[in-house]
């Protein structure tokens, strides 16, 4: 059964006045992702105290707990490649029209209320879906107590996600989600170690940072294209929070601030054609 992963940091800052210990280790998360032909083994937990009488927990396998030293004393250089692919322009075709769907329903919405969905989130949540999925599978291995943001433990986390894939289905290339200053030490272990490279580990950005990453690309094509100082005399947001769109530092308002410009250009495209249709004395770049 396909089979990702994912590492992240996990801390505990205890506020207690008299708290005198801290927690800042390592979390590894699996991910199983059933079909409706396969349902997938369900697996009991492990019976690691015994006959319940025990007052000690057995310890975890050294090869577990135990992280091998590792640094990188120069900065890698990354693989060289003469051939990279980019996916059809088709697969957007589905998206495209769904996101048309909806700046048609809010042109056309006059009135607002409770019963409108007339929000982004709102109108694809009412959407009915016809592609059936299954949940997935999650378990989350023992933590490490060593902190993630360490070339060492990073090393060995891919190390352990690659066993674990490959005793859950063997073949299969580990697929592992990380944020951005894990993911950054990741793609450095690559570089440096053949054997995590990246033919035999596939990286990506966890949802939110790959949103981070695409809000931050379009900011810096909007760099001094007018475009917050637009929205600065439209009165949706100040001269410092509209500056803040560009480098997408609130994802959720620089969402909406990119929505709501949507919606405008949608309106204003519509209304030239229909000015373009009825003077065709005008040609249409004129009108554009």
């Amino acid at each position: 059964m396909f089979t990702t992963s994912a590492i992240d940091n996990i801390d505990h800052n205890p506020t207690a006045t008299r708290a005198s210990t801290s927690f800042h280790g390592t979390s590894i998360s699996i991910f199983q992702h059933p079909s409706s032909d396969n349902a997938g083994e369900e697996r009991g937990p492990l019976n690691v105290i015994g006959d319940g009488k025990a007052k000690k927990v057995p310890e975890l396998p050294e090869a577990f707990t135990n992280i091998p030293p590792a640094y990188i004393a120069k900065k890698p250089t990354p693989p060289t490649t003469s051939v990279f692919s980019l996916p059809s322009l088709e697969s957007f075709t589905t998206h495209l029209k769904q996101e048309y769907e909806w700046l048609e329903v809010v042109d056309l919405t006059e009135e607002v209320n409770s019963s409108v969905s007339i929000t982004w989130s709102a109108y694809h949540a009412s959407q009915k879906r016809s592609r059936q999925f299954e949940v997935s599978i999650t378990s989350l291995l023992p933590l490490l107590r060593d902190e993630a943001h360490s070339v060492a433990t990073i090393k060995h986390a891919l190390q352990k996600i690659s066993e674990t894939v490959r005793f859950l289905n063997p073949g299969q290339t580990p697929v592992v989600a990380a944020d951005q200053p894990l993911y950054f030490l990741a793609k450095q272990v690559q570089w440096k170690w053949p054997e995590h490279g990246e033919d035999k580990v596939i990286l990506m950005f966890g949802g939110l940072h790959i949103e981070m990453a695409a809000l931050k690309s379009v900011g810096s094509l909007l760099q001094d294209s007018g475009w917050t100082s637009a929205l600065v005399e439209a009165g949706i947001a100040s001269s410092g929070t509209a500056e803040s769109y560009l480098s997408a530092s609130s994802v959720t308002r620089t969402r909406q601030a990119h929505q709501i410009t949507a919606c405008c250009l949608y309106k204003l495209r519509k209304s030239a054609y229909a000015s373009y249709s009825r003077d065709a004395s005008q040609s249409s770049e004129d009108v554009l």
